[in-house]
């Protein structure tokens, strides 16, 4: 933990250095977390991936995409499904999650952990109708089910996901 020196009621005293940020941390000079950035608790409100937590229904895998739901009155999350269960994507996660548990799904941004080509950067990404969660570099073409695109490959293990409007295929 950094540390600093301050003039309290003009004597010079150490001081910790701020890092979860809020009223506690004011007037403090902020310090770098592990990875040397700055924590998003230490960043104004508004700013950071737009993220939402909601209750997981059934078991969800690390990097998976998402479909937000409606059970009951009560928002959940699952694996989106472009096969006949037609659950289209609307974000992804980062870790795994059991079902009940409160997951964080992020709503736009890079979705790492994947597997891809390369040569494929700049291509497309689909939701997968045979891997709930999975993306895939080539279309559903399977009547009955659902053709997302939901981001950019840019990396051989990332894609920026950004979902387009699904349409159910003929």
């Amino acid at each position: 933990m950094a540390k600093f020196i301050a003039l309290v009621n003009g004597v010079p005293t150490e001081q910790q250095t701020a890092t979860t940020g809020g009223a506690p941390d004011a007037n403090k000079i902020p310090s770098l977390d592990g990875s040397g950035k700055f924590t998003m608790a230490m960043m104004p409100s508004g700013l950071g991936q737009e993220t939402k937590v909601l209750p997981a229904k059934g078991a969800i895998s690390a990097n998976d995409t998402i479909n937000i739901f409606n059970d009951g009155g009560i928002m959940k999350v699952r694996k989106a499904d472009a096969g006949a269960n037609q659950y289209r994507a609307h974000g992804y996660v980062t870790a795994a999650y059991a079902d009940a548990a409160n997951a964080t799904v992020f709503l736009e941004g890079t979705c790492a952990g994947q597997t891809f080509v390369v040569g494929d950067a700049g291509k497309p990404v689909y939701l997968s109708n045979a891997t709930p969660g999975a993306v895939v570099i080539t279309p559903v073409s399977t009547a009955g089910h659902i053709s997302q695109e939901v981001g950019i490959i840019i990396s051989a293990t990332e894609f920026t996901f950004s979902a387009l409007t699904p349409f159910v295929l003929a």
